[in-house]
């Protein structure tokens, strides 16, 4: 892969962060580069037009509006997944975190701490 302009520091970050190696499937490949670019949007200064192409055997496959359109797609489920999965993360430790500090009560001998249950929870 190759990213340029003032948003490439993000994109190449994305491509890293997933793991990109030139053994990636092509359709995931795609996938990717559409959040990489997302990522690069970021960067004041990036625009949000985009044009998209992938080398395949058979040459260059430039992206037309409707296959924009089905990646485009295709992300926004992806996105939409992982906030779902992030609540659930944040579900899964605010009960573990809560049961944590019932066994590490005043009343148990080995309080660490106490932390208010109507804070937003410890500093990380």
């Amino acid at each position: 892969f190759a990213a340029i302009g003032s948003g490439a520091r993000h994109a190449t970050l994305e491509f890293t962060r997933r793991g990109y190696s030139p053994d990636y499937n092509v359709y995931d490949a795609i996938g990717l580069m559409f959040s990489a670019k997302g990522a690069a949007e970021t960067v004041v200064g990036v625009g949000r037009d985009t044009d998209m192409a992938a080398i395949i055997p058979e040459g260059m496959a430039r992206f037309d509006a409707e296959m924009f359109e089905v990646v485009k797609t295709a992300h926004a489920k992806v996105v939409e997944a992982h906030e779902i999965a992030i609540k659930q993360q944040r579900t899964d430790i605010t009960a573990g975190f809560e049961t944590m500090q019932k066994r590490q009560s005043p009343n148990s001998d080995d309080s660490e701490t106490s932390n208010s249950p109507n804070s937003p929870g410890p500093s990380a």
